[in-house]
């Protein structure tokens, strides 16, 4: 019982060991499937009329008459950077023309701002290609761009900051090289611009120097990143899509769990907090924002248990919570169970969970995508752990017949989860075996006896020699008895 209980947040020398499995997976997940809502590259769209189809022939040309037309200059940037956002064929077709970049940083470096600024929302766009396309940005502006983003020209430096951050998003090779040149500094500076679009690029590229390896997150911190994003973290209506760039520097931040320290003591809790209380009351659909807040909080609550009490130490936020799982958004149901995945391991906020009618809606949950369902199991398995009284709630509220056809899933760790979650059941209360076996649990177990993982296979046989086959040899007896 004890080695299996050491996989939930209820004993504190598991702590540590949990807080490395559960964002191990959370990592893994985040390799295996890429952000979907906001790309780490982004492309700068524009309009252009007059053009049906761009051909790659075009943008060939479009690079000669660059070099040998300088009074056409601005219809020509206007007509490349639209053609960069069709596809990195035209990004090959314009490097591939002999002297074409030399150009384009030559007019990016020149006294034109005008042009000078077209230049680099080209330079934005050929970034969003692939990685030989960055490095090339990088050969040949790389020490422009980091000068520029001090230069005080708002729009120029917002367009700079945009490039950086397309640039870092294409790896450790681009990441270092941005390092070398000096970037974070002027980014982190930046985030006290008065200028709201300036900001939030500043953010975007901070939050893409921060991905990758737990070094990148250290750089940002020594920089003195955190206080000034703490800053941001505050309701606007205006500046929504800043407070979203600024959760997600956090997020990746508080991802290693290495900077936790750094960030308590800047307040981001409480102001993660009561922005989060606020967001979900007037746009609980929007994704785009409470995702990372929903992200950051869940990782900055894994692990440490006084951590998750001072959180719900404000009695709205599991109200809040209750709110957002409800979403229509399931990227926001997915991070708001991550979120109570990780803060049920106190038995007064499980308290709080149920007297906020939440768990009802956990329980449903268990029946979503198995990602989602994953989380809710987490929770249900921490609430579990509490004892009787919480297992008879559980009981009472139809969890286990919810739980008990997840031992027929497919996902290794769910059906571990819904074991796990049956036995803490079974264990805690009486009433649990009679609610297991109507809901087909023998069944399942006998399925999961000859499991290929041996975790697996090895508590099925635990749960079923322990609950299952003494309830039988003891009928056989009553039976005997009555007989004789």
């Amino acid at each position: 019982m004890d080695t299996r209980k050491s996989q939930y947040k209820h004993k504190p020398e598991s702590v540590k060991s949990l807080r490395e499995r559960r964002r191990k997976q959370g990592e893994a997940l985040r390799k295996a499937k890429r952000e979907k809502l906001l790309s780490s590259k982004r492309i700068r769209q524009t309009s252009l009329t007059g053009v049906d189809e761009i051909t790659e022939l075009q943008v060939k040309e479009a690079c000669s008459a660059l070099t040998k037309k300088p009074e056409s200059r601005g219809e020509l940037l206007i007509f490349l950077k639209k053609a960069f956002t069709q596809g990195s064929a035209f990004i090959d077709a314009f490097l591939g023309e002999e002297n074409a970049m030399t150009t384009l940083v030559s007019i990016f470096t020149g006294s034109d701002e005008k042009l000078q600024l077209e230049a680099a929302w080209c330079l934005t766009n050929i970034a969003t290609g692939a990685e030989e396309h960055a490095l090339s940005i990088l050969k040949h502006a790389g020490a422009y761009l980091i000068t520029f983003l001090s230069s005080g020209n708002g729009p120029l430096e917002d367009q700079c900051l945009w490039t950086v951050g397309n640039i870092a998003a294409n790896g450790d090779k681009c990441h270092d090289m941005l390092k070398d040149l000096g970037v974070v500094a002027p980014l982190v500076k930046l985030l006290g611009s008065e200028t709201s679009s300036v900001v939030q690029s500043a953010a975007f590229a901070l939050s893409n120097m921060a991905r990758g390896a737990p070094t990148h997150g250290k750089e940002l911190v020594d920089s003195g990143a955190i206080p000034p994003l703490v800053k941001h973290l505050v309701y606007d209506e205006d500046k929504l899509k800043v407070l979203a760039e600024v959760s997600w520097v956090l997020a990746y931040l508080s991802a290693s769990g290495d900077y936790e320290d750094a960030l308590l003591e800047a307040g981001t809790l409480e102001k993660l907090n009561s922005v989060l209380i606020q967001v979900a009351k007037d746009h609980p659909n929007d994704f785009e924002v409470l995702t990372p807040l929903l992200r950051c909080l869940g990782n900055i609550c894994c692990g440490l248990r006084d951590v998750s009490a001072r959180a719900c130490k404000n009695k709205d936020l599991v109200p809040a919570l209750g709110t957002l799982l409800q979403s229509e958004h399931r990227h926001i149901k997915k991070e708001c169970l991550w979120v109570l995945s990780n803060i049920t391991a106190e038995p007064d906020i499980c308290q709080q969970v149920i007297d906020a009618g939440i768990l009802s809606s956990v329980i449903e949950l268990l029946k979503s995508a198995f990602d989602i369902k994953r989380q809710a199991a987490y929770s249900l398995c921490n609430i579990a752990c509490h004892g009787e009284a919480m297992c008879t709630v559980l009981l009472n509220k139809g969890a286990l017949q919810v739980a008990v056809p997840l031992l027929k899933n497919h996902d290794q760790d769910t059906v571990e989860l819904a074991l796990n979650f049956c036995h803490l059941m079974l264990s805690n209360d009486k009433k649990s075996l009679e609610v297991f076996l109507d809901s087909g649990g023998l069944e399942g177990l006998e399925g999961l006896e000859y499991h290929s993982a041996e975790n697996i296979q090895s508590l099925a046989k635990q749960i079923l020699e322990t609950f299952i086959y003494p309830e039988q040899e003891k009928e056989a007896k009553e039976k005997e008895n009555v007989s004789a």
